[in-house]
């Protein structure tokens, strides 16, 4: 399990409030940065602990290829992702990186017309995407193709996570940087976070996902 790189840091973090303005909708041909709201939520697992997991902190700083191929960009993210669970258990492990998709309605407004649409469920947290290989790597996505982009993943390019213990964990991200190549229609992309904690009567799941933005 890799849990750490020079871009990474992970560490008990303490939830704090964010005022953070919304992306707005961009093209492919321009430089393009701002800072997305995030997102929270809190689950009560069914022996009453309460986890709660916050996605703060997050921008987003979009560029053209160098090659300057249209249907290339490149992406870099920051953001910072917070555990606190009160209850029963005592750590828990944590998912997390960008699901990515070409010519794929994710629910923001894309700033985009024709191609291909399609809506996946992202509520029940099975997303039928092919991990890429690597965050910093850049892959090649065609119209109605997803895939994701994990922070900590192992030699296959799937996510491994990062274990915490204690009450609160959490993780850092800065200048997390991928590619999306042969994409020649809108992209769009969310975060998502998975935690999974363990008490002595249960096991629980909770997922957040961030709001979409447009990659171009």
């Amino acid at each position: 399990m890799k849990n750490t790189t020079s871009r990474r840091l992970a560490a008990a973090a303490g939830i704090a409030g964010v005022s953070a303005v919304a992306l707005a909708a961009m093209g492919t041909g321009a430089a393009a940065a701002g800072a997305l709201p995030g997102g929270k939520t809190v689950q009560t697992l069914d022996d009453g602990t309460t986890v709660t997991v916050s996605l703060f902190g997050e921008s987003v700083d979009i560029n053209p290829a160098m090659s300057a191929i249209p249907t290339s960009r490149n992406v870099w993210l920051d953001g910072k992702i917070a555990v606190n669970i009160s209850g029963g258990a005592e750590g828990g492990s944590i998912e997390a990186g960008y699901i990515v998709g070409c010519q794929l309605d994710f629910g923001a407004s894309a700033g985009a017309g024709g191609g291909a649409t399609a809506t996946p469920d992202f509520s029940t947290g099975e997303v039928s995407v092919t991990p890429a290989a690597e965050a910093s790597g850049g892959f090649e996505l065609s119209p109605g193709e997803a895939t994701s982009v994990a922070f900590f993943s192992d030699a296959d390019g799937n996510n491994s996570g990062f274990d915490f213990e204690g009450a609160t964990g959490g993780l850092a991200y800065s200048q997390e940087t991928f590619a999306v190549h042969g994409c020649a229609g809108f992209a769009e992309a969310k975060a998502y976070v998975k935690v999974t904690v363990e008490t002595e009567s249960t096991t629980g799941i909770v997922t957040l996902y961030g709001k979409p933005f447009s990659i171009g």
